[in-house]
């Protein structure tokens, strides 16, 4: 069986104890007891050099850190930027995540059209939550909100249906 290297072990963990739902973390005891002893700093810091070395779920963590404060002081907008870099290399769990902060305002200028978007792409890779997420800004969204959602929508779909 061959291992990973500590650092994307690490990073694993971290992930897990941020609260990411990804089936590739399977080292969850080691970074569980940091963060139950409050090292979120620590932890910080390992996340934040995977994630400026462009590793997607990195990036994914690195924005629920400062989203919810964790090792560093809460910022919406500093969280934004990192989803939108895991969700542009297309993680559907930052996917949802951005939608949901065009959705809400938070870190971005409300948008409906973005948050449904996104809640697409995110729902096209695999983000089971993201199916409810649109029918519920669908219900926000005016006629006009809705045409202009379809182009992003449509070119998300076919880009996720290349091989």
């Amino acid at each position: 069986m061959e291992t990973l290297p500590v650092s994307i072990r690490r990073l694993l963990l971290v992930v897990t104890v941020l609260g990411a739902s990804s089936p590739l973390l399977a080292q969850q005891d080691e970074l569980a007891g940091t963060a139950q002893t409050g090292k979120y700093a620590e932890a910080f810091q390992q996340v934040e050099e995977e994630a400026r070395q462009g590793v997607p779920q990195a990036q994914y963590s690195l924005g629920r850190m400062y989203a919810f404060g964790q090792g560093v002081e809460k910022d919406m907008v500093t969280a934004v930027k990192w989803y939108r870099k895991a969700a542009d290399q297309g993680l559907a769990e930052a996917q949802y995540r951005l939608g949901e902060a065009y959705g809400a305002g938070e870190g971005v200028p409300q948008d409906y059209v973005q948050a449904y978007q996104w809640m697409s792409r995110a729902r096209q890779n695999g983000e089971e939550k993201a199916k409810a997420a649109m029918q519920s800004y669908k219900e926000l969204m005016t006629q006009d909100q809705l045409q202009q959602a379809q182009p992003g929508v449509e070119s998300s779909a076919a880009s996720t249906s290349q091989p």
